[in-house]
Order: structure tokens, then C-alpha cells, then sequence
């Protein structure tokens, strides 16, 4: 393995990391929490803080889609949704695509799992 392949693999682990974190946080957003739940909860909020540093300071980005076209390089469509919206549109974001900037060139590292806008008068005949 390479040491661009090996720096790749621990990137990914860490994105995963990350997203671990922010399952947590919305776990806890909804959960009614008492103050020592809470504190908790914050504390490993920071640990997520250090570990989006440290993915942003190896130009790793988070690609907001939600709203944009599909793109068959980041995205994986899980589900075509019967939609007033232009097809292809990312409708849903079931887990975030992220992209590693490595020798000034702008890859995949995850690609992100999305439902996407369907013709809808063409489902609609099926």
C-alpha cells in the first residue's frame, strides 16, 4: 500500500469517525438530556471539533448536496423519488460525500448515499 493509499484509509476512518459524532449529537438533540448527560454529550462534541479540524487541515471536505444535481463521482442514488423537481436533483442526504484535495487535485475519498428527483410524469406512466 502506498503512502497516498495509506493516508486515504485513515482519512476515510476518520470521516467515519466524524459522522459517528454527529449521529451523536442528533440522538442527543432529540433525546431529553439532564445536566450530566449534557456535559457529557458536549465533551465528546469537542472531540468531534478536534477531529473536523484535523480532516480540514488535510483538505478534507464535507459536500453539502442537498439540492444539487447528482453526480455519478460522489454520490450513490439509493432511491428515485417521484418529484416536481428537475430530475437528478439530490432530494435527500442519507450519508454525507466527502472529497480530499491531495497534490492540488480534488477526489472522492467517500462518496455519499442520496435519493434523488425522478421524472415524475414519466413514473407517473409506468
Amino acid at each position: 500500500m502506498s503512502d497516498s493509499d495509506s493516508v486515504r484509509a485513515l482519512l476515510v476512518e476518520l470521516v467515519e469517525v466524524n459522522d459517528a459524532f454527529a449521529r451523536l449529537k442528533s440522538a442527543a438533540d432529540a433525546a431529553p438530556l439532564g445536566d450530566e448527560s449534557r456535559r457529557w454529550i458536549d465533551r465528546f462534541l469537542l472531540v468531534r471539533k478536534r477531529v473536523e479540524a484535523i480532516l480540514l487541515a488535510r483538505q478534507v471536505h464535507c459536500l453539502n448536496s442537498l439540492g444539487m444535481p447528482y453526480n455519478p463521482e460522489l454520490h450513490r442514488v439509493v432511491e428515485v423519488v417521484p418529484s416536481a423537481q428537475k430530475p437528478g436533483t439530490i432530494l435527500e442526504v442519507l450519508a454525507d460525500a466527502y472529497a480530499w484535495t491531495d497534490g492540488g487535485r480534488m477526489t472522492a475519498l467517500r462518496m455519499g448515499d442520496v435519493k434523488i428527483a425522478g421524472d415524475q410524469a414519466r413514473q407517473a406512466g409506468e
